[in-house]
């Protein structure tokens, strides 16, 4: 009951995180994001050096934490263009190619509801892909990367880099990546004008969601874990409906309603018989 509540709970940390950054920042909150990374790798530094120093010695830590500072340069400048529910939905595209991909790679085999809640979340997702075509564009390449990475927790999981390790080093890469864009495309703001408490805010999201994403690849599979941060569509809306007193079109509100049940379908689970259990 707790796992199935955080992982129904999870894509609210994520939208929440998305969208702190981008009403506290500039380039939808890549600045904030980026002193945040850092500040969070220093941290993880002092607190466990061994763990966060080993972590860069596993070639799949360090590909997914430099997949996840590219990804987050699409996404950013997806909701520097559009709405965070906007990105969200069309970066939904990358959570469904990982469900595949981690069954092709993890040799996991997704149930019959898994696969009819993979579909039902696909025709969720395109009812909701309306308006903002580039920043749509954006979403989905840094979707379609972050795929990839959910596949890297999952099989980080079963490697002997700790979750405190990979979360540091990942941190780290992310500010890095952030840095070289935001320096290449002349969009660092001096340090003084970057919003301090944006920075923290950022920080407190940005950690929570980092150990919540490897908790939920650790307890799930690949395809169920997937399925719930479909759930950061919903949320998103919510949230920016909550906070912002946003309007949201018709489209969006039933694509969301749509994804929130393909995660339903997900969690539910056939009562075997007694006579199939006991054989």
């Amino acid at each position: 009951m707790l796992n199935a509540l955080f992982g129904l709970s999870y894509g609210g940390i994520i939208a929440g995180s998305y969208l702190i950054a981008k009403l506290t920042g500039v380039k939808g909150g890549a600045d904030v994001t980026c002193i945040a990374s850092f500040i969070l790798f220093i941290v993880h530094i002092v607190l466990w050096p061994k763990l966060t120093t080993l972590a860069f010695t596993d070639w799949r830590n360090s590909l997914r934490g430099f997949l996840y500072g590219i990804t987050q340069i699409f996404l950013f400048m997806a909701q520097d263009q559009a709405p965070t529910s906007t990105m969200l939905i069309a970066s939904i595209a990358g959570a469904l190619a990982g469900a595949w991909i981690g069954r092709l790679i993890l040799k996991e085999h997704p149930s019959w509801n898994e696969i009819v809640a993979m579909l039902v979340a696909v025709g969720g997702t395109m009812l909701g892909f309306s308006g903002h075509i580039e920043a749509n564009i954006w979403a989905l390449l840094g979707g379609l990367i972050q795929g990839v990475t959910g596949v890297a927790a999952r099989s980080l999981m079963k490697s002997k880099v700790s979750r405190r390790g990979a979360v540091g080093s990942g941190f780290f890469m992310l500010g890095v990546v952030m840095l070289v864009w935001l320096t290449v495309t002349k969009s660092m703001p001096p340090i003084a004008n970057i919003n301090s408490l944006g920075i923290i805010a950022v920080a407190i999201a940005a950690a929570a969601s980092q150990y919540a994403f490897f908790q939920l690849y650790k307890i799930y599979s690949t395809q169920k874990a997937t399925v719930f941060t479909l759930l950061r569509a919903p949320w998103g809306v919510a949230l920016e409906g909550i906070f912002l007193g946003a309007g949201v079109g018709i489209l969006k509100i039933i694509s969301s309603v749509i994804v929130f049940l393909a995660a339903l379908i997900a969690l539910y689970r056939p009562k075997q018989s007694k006579s199939t259990s006991s054989v």
